[in-house]
């Protein structure tokens, strides 16, 4: 599986967005992974219906209404050194169309198969951090 580099600006989601800039935050604090008591995200309790939380134990045309519908997401790793030991996701359905049903969407016999469009790894020397206080933690979507 192969990954692009990219800046945050490929995350979408406002929301996955924010949880992506609080875990820049805490990497900058303690590189190169922060422990997951450093991820402390502001009002993360509406999320948790959207997130996942996973143990790393080892090494190493969906709508009805035929609008584009991507689904992002964005996995987050935290452990000791670079070592992974937890990761936190974060799964989103978000449309540039707008509103959009959600019936089936993902489901286990859906009218479309997934398109992959994207596959990035952030890169956090281009990030937005406390050691790059040049760069503004504000979020702006251009179109």
């Amino acid at each position: 599986m192969e990954f692009a580099s990219s800046d945050p600006s490929v995350v979408r989601s406002i929301r996955q967005r924010y949880l992506l800039n609080t875990w820049l935050r805490a990497t900058a604090r303690h590189r190169p992974l922060p422990l997951l008591h450093d991820f402390q995200p502001d009002r993360v309790a509406d999320e948790l219906a959207d997130m996942m939380g996973f143990d790393v134990v080892g090494q190493g045309d969906d709508d009805a209404d035929d609008k584009n519908v991507s689904y992002e997401r964005l996995l987050l790793p935290f452990g000791r050194g670079e070592t992974v030991e937890q990761i936190v996701g974060s799964y989103k359905s978000i449309s540039i169309d707008g509103g959009f049903k959600i019936n089936n969407l993902m489901g286990l016999r859906p009218t479309a198969l997934p398109v992959v469009m994207v596959r990035a790894v952030i890169d956090r020397d281009v990030a937005p951090t406390q050691a790059n206080p040049g760069v503004s933690d504000e979020v702006v979507e251009l179109d």
